[in-house]
């Protein structure tokens, strides 16, 4: 074994960076906002379509049961295993008490509130990683870090309070319309971060990589876990702590 390998293996793993505080206050707002704007709805009764959802949805009584996945045709849950797994769920936690199932919604809908906050900062960063490794246009440039991370949080909390999510939140069966959205956005979420680590690093115009931005910190940490996700399984232990420390 050369003095390099044996250098590196015996050198102690390094500690990701944590995410920047700026992130968090920002994260934080979303959530309590969102709490503060649905407090109030949570002794909201049973209405509508959740009397059949809930109340007298007899597949939700056994969360053992394969039943719970097959929900009867006239439910407004049939065909949507996931959503009706969720009620049975609630169900065998705390019954019919409809605290739980408001409980429930607002949480998926903070949930996608912070996750339109990544990928909305996701996407500038990719563009701005476009940008200043060569794009055609200058204006992917885009705004600063600062910036990216102002509009993100602006966009995330119209999502999170805007009235037109009311019925989603408030309206227990329409729990559909939210977790649909969830899944939704993790996807465009998912895919912005595997886009990310195609991108290669910046250079300056001398050829050189460019350190002197936040972009190259986007594109360098995601040609490291490029190179994780393709290294040899002998390798991959050491390369482990240089993934991106911000989970957002």
């Amino acid at each position: 074994m050369s003095r390099k390998r044996r250098a590196a293996a015996a050198a102690p793993p390094a500690t990701p960076a944590a995410a920047p505080p700026a992130l968090w206050w920002r994260v934080a707002i979303i959530v309590l906002a969102g709490v503060l704007a649905y407090g109030n709805s949570l002794s909201g009764p049973f209405i509508f379509d959740d009397d059949a959802t809930v109340v007298e949805n007899a597949s939700i009584r056994d969360l053992r049961s394969t039943a719970v996945f097959f929900p009867e045709r006239e439910l407004p849950t049939a065909g949507r295993p996931i959503v009706n797994l969720s009620f049975a769920i609630n169900h065998a936690i705390g019954g019919i008490n409809v605290r739980g199932y408001h409980l429930v919604n607002l949480a998926i809908h903070l949930l996608c509130a912070v996750v339109l906050f990544g990928l909305v900062r996701r996407t500038f960063e990719i563009a701005c990683t476009a940008g200043g490794a060569g794009s055609q246009s200058a204006a992917l440039k885009g705004p600063t870090h600062i910036n990216r991370l102002d509009i993100a949080f602006a966009v995330a909390l119209v999502w999170v309070l805007h009235p037109l999510n009311t019925e989603a939140v408030d309206y227990i069966t329409q729990r559909t319309e939210s977790m649909m959205a969830l899944f939704y956005l993790l996807t465009m979420y998912v895919s912005a971060r595997s886009l990310a680590l195609r991108l290669p690093a910046p250079r300056n115009p001398a050829g050189k990589p460019d350190t002197t931005n936040d972009e190259t910190v986007t594109a360098s940490t995601a040609h490291t876990m490029r190179r994780f996700m393709t290294a040899p399984r002998r390798r991959r232990s050491a390369s482990r702590a240089t993934r991106s420390g911000s989970p957002i």
